[in-house]
């Protein structure tokens, strides 16, 4: 369950192996390794790995799913190379009130239309 749910979370993070070895001072191949099931992280990696993805230890050794665990998940930024200032700018987004949503929207097509940035 462990090796599933360790390479679901870093696909969707879009992130290689290679970087999450990195992230938690293993080699790439350890983290292959879990990923195949050949072996398992220690408790100290395990609490790191559920750390870093934002979900419970008992997620990811397949003891449950909640809400929150999938909530977590899914509203982490994917992009692991993206600046500070947008990281927090899509922490925010989580936060709007739903009947501010169409606002948020429009401004955020504002900002991102070229004629607007050539303006800037």
């Amino acid at each position: 369950m462990l090796a599933q749910k360790l390479k679901e979370l870093r696909e969707i993070r879009r992130m290689p192996q290679a970087e999450l070895a990195s992230v938690l001072d293993v080699a790439q191949q350890t983290v292959a390794s879990w990923e195949r099931g050949k072996s398992s992280p220690n408790y100290d990696l395990l609490q790191r790995i559920a750390d870093y993805f934002h979900v419970s230890t008992d997620y990811l050794l397949g003891r449950k799913t909640t809400a929150e665990d999938m909530k977590s998940m899914l509203l982490q930024p994917t992009d692991t190379k993206a600046s500070p200032e947008r990281l927090e700018l899509m922490k925010l987004i989580p936060r709007i009130p739903n009947d501010k949503l169409p606002m948020a929207r429009s401004l955020m097509e504002v900002l991102t239309k070229d004629d607007y940035n050539n303006m800037a």
